[in-house]
């Protein structure tokens, strides 16, 4: 299956479930050197930061993202391929920065 194609049915699923999803989303607003995550749901106080890819460290990479921008809500990554589905345990602040922090300096970034 394509990328778009498990995109696409993965955000039917999550809609269905109730949640709100958002395509394309900016981890870092105006900063488009920092990528795109490919989904991010949104139900009530929690996020999930999905990427239809079977790469955790991206998960993790775009749920930490998630958590620095909505530090009040509970925050989770996702990784899917057409088989499977796993998820991060919940994205603590502290763990998020550091992450993020490790990330930008591995690729040379500056925020």
């Amino acid at each position: 299956m394509e990328e778009q194609d498990l995109i696409a049915r993965t955000v039917k699923r999550l809609e269905k479930l109730g949640w709100s999803t958002d395509l394309e989303w900016y981890p870092v607003a105006n900063r488009s050197q920092f990528g795109i995550g490919s989904i991010l749901a949104i139900k009530d106080q929690c996020l999930l930061a999905v990427e239809p890819k079977q790469v955790k460290d991206q998960a993790l990479l775009s749920a930490s993202y998630a958590k620095i921008r909505h530090p009040d809500k509970r925050v989770r990554g996702c990784w899917i391929t057409n088989e499977k589905k796993e998820y991060t345990s919940d994205i603590l602040y502290d763990d998020a920065t550091k992450t993020i922090a490790t990330h930008v300096k591995k690729m040379g970034l500056a925020i």
